[in-house]
């Protein structure tokens, strides 16, 4: 009898910790989805204030890489390219959570790291239920 009872004792004690790892599993994803919400919100802000420094034509404050990423963060994609014959790193900034049919800004910089120019793409309009082109704005500093 006192074996069926530690046998019986383990057993509960074993299915309380299933449980209780099941627990602390989705208290763990409930702050990570927090984390992921505080870090999108934070992006998102940072792209604001790029195409703020747009709007202002003040971009020629951010001379290279090191200032883009300390003022807006890091981009989203980043990826080389070769335009007139010259290796660039081309960055792309967007809203975080709009894939598709977000404002876009793409910043070339050199291989050194200095920011030679930049790409602003307008969203689609819609009309009629067609899509039109989207927009761009190009510049160089």
């Amino acid at each position: 009898m006192h074996r069926l009872g530690i046998l019986i004792l383990g057993a509960l004690i074993v299915s309380g910790c299933a449980k209780v790892d099941k627990l602390l599993t989705l208290q763990s994803l409930s702050a990570n989805q927090d984390a992921q919400r505080a870090d999108v919100k934070k992006q998102n802000k940072q792209f604001d204030f790029l195409l703020q420094v747009l709007k202002d034509n003040r971009l020629s404050e951010y001379p290279d890489q090191k200032s883009f990423v300390k003022a807006f963060g890091e981009p989203i994609l980043t990826k080389k390219i070769t335009q007139d014959g010259k290796l660039l790193d081309q960055w792309l900034y967007r809203y975080s959570e709009k894939i598709m049919g977000s404002e876009k800004v793409y910043l070339y910089f050199d291989e050194g790291g200095k920011f030679v120019n930049f790409r602003r793409v307008a969203p689609a309009k819609k009309t009629n239920d067609k899509k039109e082109e989207s927009s761009t704005e190009d510049a160089k500093t």
